[in-house]
């Protein structure tokens, strides 16, 4: 049963994103939202605002390209928006949402920097696709080094990659394999992994997602970083 407006503006927040409502027609979708939650995102999304205004969107079910692509009009002409403007999406589950719209106008550069970020996290090559995630934390970072979880270690195994690039939002860097001796099974990310995560600002509880190609394992990976509540975030994993 979808959540009653009461309940969808009290839910805690299990994810959210920031998108604009571009001259209403493109609602774009955070990728790395749409990944972490693709499992359970129905097509019909349901938005309640602060006082209880409630609005129904269609979501393409597509992490390659996410969009809301139909209901974005509906929003524009309701919230009498005359340019484009931001909205905050607070995921509380079963396909609801919290939303914030924010009535202040964007102007042109504001819109050119949200669709570079847009084309930021674009794939790198056609997938299909692995999504390894990864909370950052004492207990995967090791002084300069990143322990990377199992099912990470076991896909980089099969290879035999020396080093792979990460590229992030900002920056690309590539990044040194290292493997541990047998019978030891476990592998980190070396040189590079503390200039990558200083380059993007990473910090403790942060969760990023590898995104890896299935058929050919590929040295190019996409590092995509999930938002989360900018005031709860902890201190930063490199100074």
């Amino acid at each position: 049963m979808v959540p009653i407006v009461e309940e969808i503006l009290t839910l805690d927040t299990r994810g959210l994103f920031y998108s604009m409502n571009i001259r209403g027609e493109n609602v774009y979708v955070d990728r790395a939202f749409a990944i972490k939650f693709q499992g359970e995102l129905a097509r019909e999304w349901t938005l309640a605002d602060s006082v209880g205004n409630v609005h129904t969107v269609y979501y393409n079910q597509d992490i390659v390209s996410p969009k809301i692509m139909d209901g974005g009009s509906t929003l524009s002409a309701f919230y009498g928006f005359k340019g484009d403007h931001s909205i905050l999406f607070c995921y509380v589950g079963q396909s609801c949402f919290h939303i914030t719209v924010y009535m202040g106008a964007i102007c042109q550069n504001g819109v050119n920097r949200h669709l570079k970020e847009v084309q930021g996290r674009e794939p790198l090559m056609k997938g299909p696709f692995e999504h390894f995630h990864l909370k950052l934390s004492s207990f995967n970072i090791n002084g300069n080094y990143l322990d990377l979880p199992a099912e990470f270690a076991e896909y980089l195994r099969k290879t035999r990659f020396l080093r792979v690039t990460l590229h992030g939002l900002l920056h690309e860097v590539q990044c040194r394999i290292l493997r541990g001796r047998f019978p030891t099974r476990n592998i980190k990310l070396g040189k590079g992994w503390k200039k990558f995560c200083s380059l993007h600002f990473f910090r403790e509880d942060d969760e990023i997602i590898f995104e890896c190609q299935m058929m050919s394992p590929s040295s190019i990976i996409r590092v995509l970083s999930v938002m989360t509540n900018h005031y709860k975030r902890q201190n930063k994993v490199y100074d």
